[in-house]
């Protein structure tokens, strides 16, 4: 029931954004979340924000591990 008024709402989008800002340490480790940061959420992308171009690389390396993960949680 919760579920079908948040999907009817537009809000399931957004619960589960607001998972993922919540998690983010749980969900990608504590050292990787130490460098990397949700920036924002547009058009059902998630957007990072890393320290170093280093830390960038290798978010882009992880990539399908992070979709798959998020995937999974979500």
């Amino acid at each position: 029931m919760v579920q079908d008024f948040l999907v009817t709402q537009g809000l399931e989008q957004r619960q589960q954004v607001a998972r993922v800002l919540e998690g983010w340490a749980g969900l990608v480790g504590p050292e990787v979340a130490a460098h990397v940061v949700v920036e924002a959420f547009e058009e059902g992308r998630l957007l990072l924000r890393a320290d170093s171009t280093t830390w960038a690389n290798q978010m882009r390396l992880l990539q399908a591990t992070l979709d798959r993960r998020l995937r999974e949680e979500l």
